[in-house]
């Protein structure tokens, strides 16, 4: 059988063309890239930031002794704000960092009338001779003032209680330190007037320096005032409970109530004698209002 050579011509170019074309893909296909799919990376699942507002009633500290057995803490309003950042895990366990700034002012008279030397007096008997010397007492009172300013940082632990039409309630707890730095100052005032305590004694000339009926008094100058600078480092602790609605897929507002516990501070010494007073650990029941976005 013959073949017209036109049509063997055409055979042999589709054949040879196909041929190099599967060579090729043989040589190519060992050092081809691979193909660049875009898939999308997740960077920011489970991360989230917060700000928080808090508005507390805290035990303003007693600093010190001087003020009387009745003395006692005083409750005060106070205002604190912070921020941190956390990581949702799953559906129920959280956990996050918080630090915050508070201040705290507070002034407290003492109770107690405190006998107060103002002079010392010559005592002479019956027939005027000097005999000896008695301390002479005014009333006075005490004034405690100070200025604390706090850090506290806390790490914290949350049980997230489900979610019901975009509210979630939840409870935690936190450990940290606390840092304050504390000014503060004691001063005595004559109960008569007001006026500052502040005299200076001697002795009466002419007089044995013999204390007749009185208790000894100082001599010289006499001031009771003290005052102190601090910053002390203390645990502090937290618990919390409160609820968490959805504002949009990715921000939440958080509203709760947390007990916090700030740790003791040491005051100042007694004026008459003895070792610095501590506090009774400063502790705030707050209501808290906050703002949570999810990094997604």
């Amino acid at each position: 059988m013959r073949f017209p050579i036109k049509s063997a011509t055409v055979a042999l170019a589709i054949a040879a063309s196909s041929s190099t074309l599967f060579a090729a893909d043989l040589l190519r296909a060992p050092f081809s890239p691979p193909q660049n799919d875009d898939v999308p990376v997740e960077l920011g699942t489970g991360w989230y930031i917060r700000g928080d507002l808090d508005f507390a009633r805290e035990n303003a500290p007693v600093l010190t002794a001087d003020l009387g057995s009745t003395a006692r803490n005083l409750l005060r309003n106070n205002i604190a704000a912070g921020g941190g950042f956390g990581y949702q895990f799953n559906n129920w366990i959280r956990t996050d960092v918080t630090a915050e700034f508070r201040r705290q002012k507070t002034t407290f008279n003492g109770t107690d009338v405190i006998a107060c030397p103002y002079t010392i007096a010559g005592v002479s008997d019956a027939n005027g001779n000097p005999v000896g010397i008695a301390g002479l007492f005014n009333n006075c009172g005490s004034r405690q003032t100070a200025s604390l300013q706090r850090m506290v940082g806390l790490v914290n632990g949350y049980v997230d209680l489900g979610n019901w039409w975009h509210i979630a309630p939840y409870v935690g707890a936190g450990v940290g330190i606390s840092y304050t730095r504390l000014n503060g100052a004691v001063n005595y005032y004559n109960l008569s007037d007001g006026s500052p305590y502040d005299v200076t004694t001697s002795y009466p000339n002419g007089f044995p320096p013999i204390w007749i009926n009185s208790p000894p008094v100082p001599v010289g100058h006499i001031n009771w005032d003290r005052t102190i600078t601090s910053r002390q480092v203390a645990l502090a602790w937290a618990l919390m409970a409160g609820v968490a609605y959805d504002l949009t897929p990715h921000a939440k507002i958080d509203v709760g109530y947390r007990y916090l516990n700030m740790g003791r501070l040491n005051g100042v010494a007694s004026v008459m004698g003895g070792t610095s007073s501590n506090s009774s650990n400063t502790t705030a029941q707050e209501v808290r209002v906050g703002l949570r976005y999810v990094i997604d």
